[in-house]
């Protein structure tokens, strides 16, 4: 929204932010598995990785990749931090216990 002209800006609170994993997976047993193979490694590749930066504001995973400071900016971990400054959830925790979760929420709100 930003790029379209909304004045807003992206601010990390003192807590800091949550960060998330985006990941991809080759099925056990795929038919496909050398073709998926050649896919992740286009997709981990400098030049892709610059890509998804640039385009999504999403962290690139490949170090040779050099964010410019309008990217840097965007990024979660603002323009002078790092993957270490985000909190990442604890998913065997919440795996664990998500329909004992589940449950008292839909108690709670009615559901």
């Amino acid at each position: 929204m930003k790029d379209q002209g909304v004045p807003m800006e992206f601010v990390i609170p003192k807590e800091g932010s949550i960060g998330a994993g985006s990941y991809w997976h080759i099925v056990k047993g795929s038919a496909n598995k050398e073709l998926a193979l050649k896919f992740l490694d286009e997709a981990i590749s400098e030049k892709a990785q610059q890509g998804i930066a640039d385009q999504l504001y999403l962290a690139p995973v490949n170090k040779n990749v050099k964010l410019s400071e309008k990217i840097a900016s965007r990024m979660p971990f603002g323009k002078d931090g790092k993957l270490d400054d985000l909190y990442f959830s604890d998913y065997n925790l919440i795996n664990k216990n998500r329909e004992n979760w589940n449950e008292q929420w839909n108690k709670q709100t009615g559901q």
